[in-house]
């Protein structure tokens, strides 16, 4: 009977767990829904203390579970918790665990000096809720998306003293708190799509190597992006795959791809020589003898910086992260009235590239290559046929790989494959934008928008689709409404179903799991698309939504340990020790005559004290999100003037109004 993930996974028990370790006391708290008290505690002490025996017995036995029957649930576990756990019992159960002991460790996992990976042992499984999505915040800051309290224990984690009853108390109720917030994460219906495409790309790696490698580890295989290069070397040397002993000799020196001479033809036709000319000193910064030598001689440092004035006044520069430019910002545009915002985009542009130009390292065997190309043609079936979470599944396993090639720790390691892509990819995204009719509005990496009229949007897409035929590659093209660029790294847009993205100022928050000011997206979006006011904009969202999405995470940096908070009505002064403040901006005279205690907050640390960023000069301190706050006291006109602030270039084009 053939093995499945499926089964395999269905059949551990999800234990959600956490640590909190000081010197003289740590404690790892577990849950699960199978346990007979769902809570499991276990404790350690100083060496020497008795109680050490039977919590080592313990987790040790815990830790066998582990092995066979347990799928182990955590915030950042893979890199901290589970790190902890398994430098424990690296070689069995040798040594009684004591709190000490524990406490080393995580210090060496923090100071990065010798604890910086372990051996995975067969049939060890984890999850990290972490990993959910890229730039994760705190597990405090995402626990206020659900109702959690950003209080911490008011013991810091340098304290060597003796522990208290009270002290214990007071660690194991935020231990558990962080356990059951980690868990509202992994159950949301956010976190549950995320957990399910894992397990998509994990059975799509367990299908292709299912006779080469252990259960365990390919429900980590999905991503040539996850920490166990060492795992991934592993089963590729069964196919044949050999690491290269030095770096490449040619490591900045791009391929000329044959097809750069038609494309350099269709550019002299379809623009002017003094573009074409700007073509032709974009390809001999790439693939010039002269050029590579100068990257060569700066140890590559120069080798990807460069800048041209392409057309329309759009400055691109060129990098190891891909081409960027827009046009002088602030800007505008929308469709109609005779007029299309038309953006182009290549599909999944460096995988593409890698297959239809063969631009595989050179030590890499045909048959993974193969198995590479096997997964492009999936995603590209499943897309077709609508199915997104198994297209979506595919894409971080593809995207992945190409990046792979230029990080120096990584056994795929060969970074002059990586540069013929990352060249050939900006080389072929600006032949597009040249060739284009129309205004030239914006260059992003593997896409374009362009002003045009709707004759030279027919004239656009007869003209990409022959570029597209001619270089291989798939080019999507449609029609947004507008684009509103505030800056290079802050625009938003409307795609052609009226679907509202964008990065920066117009997104508040840094990921969907970011309740930092989440709402200011929600304000700029309702003023661009009704054409009120930002206050009439703030007003309509807090009658539909409350306060939540207006809070503010204020956290306390490495120089600063506590906040001090001044009462607006009485004037006291007192500490807050934790490292995070979620706030909302108030008028301090309405919030007192509604009975609440609004506070001014600085930071202190060091002896000194200093303001906040960008903080609110009052406000209602709230720890839960369940605290309900007035709309006659929130400070609209803070939110207002910080609103504007971001969006001040835009607001006046567009004719927005503070009120």
């Amino acid at each position: 009977m053939a093995i499945s993930l499926s089964n395999i996974l269905n059949k551990r028990t999800k234990i959600f767990y956490d640590i909190e370790t000081f010197y003289k006391y740590s404690c790892w708290v577990f849950y699960c829904e199978d346990y007979d008290k769902k809570w499991e505690i276990v404790e350690f002490w100083p060496e020497g203390d008795e109680r050490n025996k039977k919590s080592t017995m313990r987790l040790f036995d815990i830790y066998q579970k582990l092995l066979e029957d347990y799928i182990l649930i955590g915030y950042n576990c893979k890199k901290y918790d589970n790190m902890i756990l398994l430098k424990l019992f690296e070689n069995g159960l040798s040594n009684v665990v004591n709190s000490q002991m524990i406490n080393d460790l995580s210090d060496q996992i923090i100071s990065q000096q010798t604890l910086k990976w372990v051996n995975i042992p067969e049939g060890f499984l984890s999850y990290d809720v972490y990993n959910f999505k890229n730039h994760m915040p705190s597990l405090k800051i995402v626990g206020t998306l659900f109702g959690g309290d950003i209080r911490e224990t008011p013991i810091p984690f340098s304290y060597k003293g003796e522990f208290t009853k009270e002290q214990i108390k007071d660690v194991l109720y935020y231990c558990k708190h962080d356990v059951s917030v980690t868990k509202l994460i992994f159950e949301s219906k956010l976190g549950q799509k995320y957990y399910a495409m894992e397990n998509k790309m994990a059975e799509i790696a367990f299908n292709e190597v299912r006779n080469d490698c252990r259960p365990d580890f390919v429900y980590r295989l999905y991503s040539t992006a996850c920490d166990h290069y060492e795992e991934i070397v592993k089963v590729l040397t069964k196919y044949g795959y050999k690491a290269p002993s030095d770096e490449p000799e040619d490591e900045f020196e791009a391929k000329y791809p044959e097809v750069l001479d038609d494309i350099q033809s269709m550019v002299s036709r379809e623009t002017s020589l003094n573009e074409l000319q700007k073509f032709t000193d974009l390809l001999n910064f790439f693939y010039s003898e002269e050029s590579f030598n100068t990257r060569v001689e700066s140890g590559g440092k120069e080798g990807m910086k460069f800048e041209l004035e392409l057309r329309d006044g759009v400055k691109v520069s060129y990098g190891q992260g891909g081409a960027h430019g827009t046009v002088p910002y602030p800007l505008f545009v929308k469709s109609g009235n005779g007029f299309k915002v038309l953006h182009a985009d290549f599909s999944a542009m460096y995988p593409s590239i890698m297959i239809a130009y063969d631009f595989f390292p050179p030590m890499l065997p045909n048959h993974i290559k193969e198995i590479f190309k096997r997964f492009a043609h999936a995603r590209d079936e499943f897309k077709a046929a609508g199915d997104k979470d198994s297209s979506d599944a595919y894409k971080p396993i593809l995207n992945s790989v190409p990046g792979r090639f230029r990080y120096q720790y990584s056994k795929l390691y060969h970074p002059a494959t990586n540069f013929s892509i990352c060249s050939l990819g900006q080389t072929l995204i600006t032949a597009m934008c040249l060739i284009v009719k129309g205004r030239l509005i914006q260059v992003d990496t593997d896409g374009i928008m362009v002003l045009c009229s709707d004759a030279e949007y027919d004239v656009n897409v007869d003209l990409i689709n022959k570029f597209s035929k001619m270089i291989n590659l798939k080019i999507k093209v449609e029609p947004f409404q507008w684009i509103a660029q505030q800056n290079i790294h802050s625009y938003a847009f409307a795609d052609g179903d009226g679907n509202v993205d964008g990065i920066g100022g117009f997104l508040g928050g840094k990921s969907d799991w970011d309740p930092n000011l989440m709402g200011i997206a929600d304000v700029v979006h309702r003023c661009l698309l009704n054409g009120v006011s930002i206050k009439q904009a703030l007003t309509d969202h807090i009658k539909e939504n409350g306060v939540r999405y207006l809070t503010i995470v204020s956290k306390t940096t490495a120089k600063f340990h506590a906040f001090t908070i001044q009462d607006f009505k009485t004037g006291k002064v007192s500490k807050f020790n934790n490292r995070y403040l979620l706030s909302v901006a108030v008028v301090g005279t309405e919030a007192v005559k509604r009975g609440f205690s609004p506070v001014s907050v600085l930071k202190e640390g060091e002896g000194k004290t200093q303001k906040i960023s960008s903080f609110p000069p009052v406000v209602v301190n709230i720890n839960t999100l369940n605290d309900e706050v007035p709309f006659s006291i929130i400070d609209l006109d803070f939110y207002v003037d910080l609103i504007m602030s971001k969006i001040d270039g835009i607001a006046s084009i567009v004719g927005i109004k503070k009120d």
